[in-house]
């Protein structure tokens, strides 16, 4: 039987074509005939799919990791979310991912070689969240520009965790799921301290206890603080050498789906607004720590926020965000060259459309109009006579 190798070029790119990323990069490293030709055929698109059963991201970020070359011809990276669940739907199986010893010491070079965090770096490799891994694949896509987050998720655990003690069986539900996935020695509760095998009496203090440490033992897998869940690409962000891989991104979109765990994610938005060519960004279910009222947070747009500009965007949309009035003044003041915003405010007390858009347009210098402009509050209100094409 001939072999693959033996097969002509023409034949080769069309079997190349129909090959997945992951072993697309895989044949990168068989010959150099093979990598050229996948540096044809490979896609200008990256998927990557955060916690998938098959574990797609893990077995990528293991490509690259043997190559170490960088995947120049990849112009936008998409990321589809496949967090584990507590019920029989999603993907309650995806189980830990293991690396091998010499792996783990590549993973740890690579990630002081482009400045990544050491917290982050111990995420990757536990092998639990694979969404640890998007600030390392940024750093093998140096031309990449959009990223896409797509439906972000924070939790790692799908579930909704309320304040009321009946919902302790939830929190139950969750640890068992994380436990029955990952290898015992690293698993959140050993048999005697599971509460899934022994009867509770569930209560305020109980409730408050379990959630307690369920937060606690999650730490090495994602961020976590007084203010709720973050993502590691958020809570790395910030003086990052890594950062640097995000300079040629022209277009941000992250639809977030709403979190009342999730921490205020508003500085994500602000670095978008820092990076030096981005020209449009799409962000849901936007927070920040600033009062409903007052001015920006401090240091939210840079230590430097009333002369800082991004002449760059043109195109803003924030829908369902929670932004008070304050901060998307400050963003008018930053965007000269917008030409066109919209934005849906679930913020309480309720913004005053008239004001923020008139901002717009005065700090655009007329060149953004009404006719450019939609924005709604909380109270259905709404100012501008642009066409709303999508919400979340």
């Amino acid at each position: 039987m001939a072999s693959l190798a033996a097969l002509p070029t023409e034949l080769l790119i069309q079997i190349f074509n129909q090959t997945n990323n992951v072993d697309l990069y895989s044949l990168r490293q068989a010959c150099k005939r093979f990598a050229d030709i996948a540096q044809i055929c490979a896609p200008p698109t990256l998927v990557l799919q955060i916690d998938a059963p098959n574990h797609q991201a893990w077995k990528l970020v293991r490509s690259l990791i043997k190559t170490q070359t960088p995947i120049k011809q990849v112009r936008e990276v998409q990321i589809e979310w496949y967090r584990r669940a507590t019920d029989e739907q999603g993907a309650a199986a995806t189980k830990q991912w293991t690396w091998t010893r010499h792996e783990r010491d590549q993973i740890n070079r690579l990630c002081f070689k482009y400045g990544i965090w050491d917290q982050l770096a111990l995420a990757i490799s536990r092998g639990i969240n694979s969404e640890a891994l998007l600030p390392l694949v940024l750093c093998f896509t140096p031309n990449i520009e959009t990223l896409d987050l797509g439906e972000v998720d924070v939790q790692l655990v799908e579930h909704s965790l309320a304040k009321e003690p009946d919902d302790c069986q939830i929190v139950i539900d969750a640890f068992h799921t994380l436990n029955e996935c990952m290898r015992p020695e690293y698993r959140y509760l050993s048999e005697e301290d599971d509460p899934t095998r022994v009867p509770v009496l569930v209560d305020d203090k109980y409730y408050t206890r379990l959630l307690r440490e369920f937060r606690k033992r999650q730490f090495h897998d994602i961020p976590y603080s007084q203010r709720g869940y973050r993502l590691w690409f958020q809570q790395s962000l910030r003086g990052s050498a890594w950062r640097s891989s995000l300079g040629n991104i022209k277009h941000f979109v992250d639809r977030r789906r709403y979190c009342r765990l999730q921490a205020p994610n508003f500085a994500i938005l602000v670095r978008m607004l820092w990076l030096p060519q981005i020209q449009t960004i799409r962000f849901d279910n936007c927070q920040s720590y600033s009062t409903p009222q007052g001015p920006p947070s401090p240091n939210t747009l840079g230590p430097a926020a009333s002369d800082y500009k991004c002449p760059s965007l043109r195109r803003l949309e924030l829908y369902n965000d929670l932004l008070p009035e304050g901060d998307l003044l400050a963003i008018a003041r930053t965007a000269p060259g917008l030409q066109h915003v919209a934005i849906t405010s679930n913020r309480t007390p309720a913004i005053d459309v008239e004001r923020v858009g008139q901002a717009f347009v005065s700090f655009t210098r007329g060149r953004l109009t009404r006719n450019d402009i939609y924005i709604r509050n909380l109270l259905q209100q709404e100012w501008g006579n642009s066409r709303l094409v999508s919400e979340a």
